[in-house]
C-alpha cells in the first residue's frame, strides 16, 4: 500500500513503477474528508453519530485498512471504472489479505456499512448473496457496539 492520502476503502497500490487506486467493492467506509458533506450528512444519517464521530470512525478505518494492507494481500479487479468526485483515476476491487475479505473485515469490525457497487465475486457467489452476508456482520457490528457503532444512537437496537 502506498503512504498517498486513502481512506477505510478507497487506497494507492504499489505495482511496480505504477501506483493505483482501488475502491472496495460492496462497502462505504466513514468519510475522512471534510469536503465531501452530503456523503458526511447521509453516512451521520446511517451510523446515528456526529459529524465529529464520523470522522474520527473515518480515521480508525483509514488505520485500520493500512494496518492489514502492510501485509501481503491479492487485489482482484475487472477494471471498473469508481472515479467518484476524484480527478484521479481509480477502479473497483475485491481485496483479498490472507485468506480473508477486507470488505468483510471492515464491515465486521465496525468500521463500514454494507452499501455500493457489487459484483459477483471470483468464487462464483452471486453479489446479492454477499451483500446479505455483510449486512449480517454489519448488523451484528451494530449489536455489539464496535467500530463506530460504540458512538451510535441506534446500536444495540
Amino acid at each position: 500500500m502506498s503512504e498517498k492520502a486513502s481512506d477505510g476503502d478507497s487506497f494507492y497500490v504499489k505495482f511496480g513503477p505504477r501506483e493505483l487506486l482501488f475502491r472496495l467493492y460492496f462497502v462505504d467506509a466513514p468519510e475522512t474528508d471534510e469536503s465531501v458533506k452530503d456523503r458526511i450528512r447521509q453516512q451521520c444519517e446511517h451510523f446515528g453519530v456526529t459529524r465529529e464521530e464520523l470522522l474520527k470512525a473515518g480515521e480508525d478505518a483509514k488505520k485500520f485498512t493500512a494496518a492489514w494492507l502492510k501485509k501481503s494481500f491479492i487485489v482482484r479487479t475487472r477494471w471498473d471504472d469508481s472515479q467518484g468526485r476524484s480527478r484521479v483515476q481509480r477502479h473497483y476491487a475485491l481485496i483479498d489479505v490472507g485468506g480473508q475479505d477486507l470488505a468483510e473485515m471492515l464491515v465486521s469490525r465496525g468500521w463500514a456499512r454494507a452499501k455500493g457497487t457489487r459484483a459477483i465475486l471470483p468464487d462464483g457467489t452471486k453479489a446479492g448473496d454477499h451483500m446479505k452476508k455483510l449486512e449480517k456482520l454489519e448488523a451484528e457490528a451494530k449489536a455489539k457496539r464496535i467500530g463506530i457503532w460504540a458512538a451510535s444512537k441506534f446500536a444495540g437496537k
